[in-house]
């Protein structure tokens, strides 16, 4: 491996392995993701990485397009790899420019969630954009998806928050004695959550 994607590449594997990335600052890293675009640009950590530094450090109207098209490109090239594929999707989710392309950043977070159910960022992102398109109906089918399948992995947590935004559609929804009963049951998982503490008292 090049020297000059030895950062890409540690930054990669602390996002992936050690869920730890946040801790780096995409400043630290942007030269090298540049220089590694260079020498190759199908390299899996620089595909994913040049997202991060490109929502930081580049504008967006002027480099969208080509990231897109690369992570498309990755997409194609790494089919085996459903975790990192996942992240591609989410990934074009996050760049997407969602007053143009509403049901893209849709298709691309559902395409993430179904290829690796696991990736709870990308679940996160489905709420998130559910909730600000006002699509409630679309949104309560994704949280009882999300809920079952925290349940089974014991995500008391993340169960929480999957609660709360069911209660939050519900509650967009004019239906607030079942939203209040969805914020009771996120208590349930996690009594310290404070989102649900606050929605507790409406």
């Amino acid at each position: 491996m090049p020297r000059l994607l030895v950062g890409a590449f540690h930054l990669y594997l602390n996002r992936f392995e050690k869920n730890n990335f946040y801790s780096y600052k995409p400043t630290d890293i942007k030269h090298e993701v540049d220089q590694a675009l260079k020498y190759d640009s199908m390299q899996k950590e620089a595909i994913y990485l040049w997202v991060v530094v490109l929502k930081d450090h580049y504008t967006l109207s002027t480099h969208r397009e080509s990231c897109l098209a690369l992570l498309d490109k990755g997409i194609k090239k790494y089919p085996a790899d459903k975790k990192y594929i996942s992240e591609l999707y989410n990934a074009k989710a996050v760049i997407t420019d969602v007053k143009k392309d509403s049901s893209g950043v849709r298709k691309s977070l559902e395409e993430a969630v179904k290829i690796y159910p696991e990736n709870l960022s990308a679940w996160d992102n489905l709420m998130k954009h559910h909730y600000q398109q006002n699509s409630n109906s679309s949104g309560m089918l994704a949280c009882d998806k999300l809920i079952a399948l925290l349940k089974k992995k014991n995500n008391s947590k993340m169960l929480a928050n999957a609660f709360i935004y069911k209660g939050d559609f519900l509650w967009k929804q004019d239906k607030k004695e079942e939203a209040k009963k969805a914020y009771a049951e996120a208590l349930v998982w996690d009594a310290d959550n404070a989102t649900a503490k606050e929605r507790a008292k409406l």
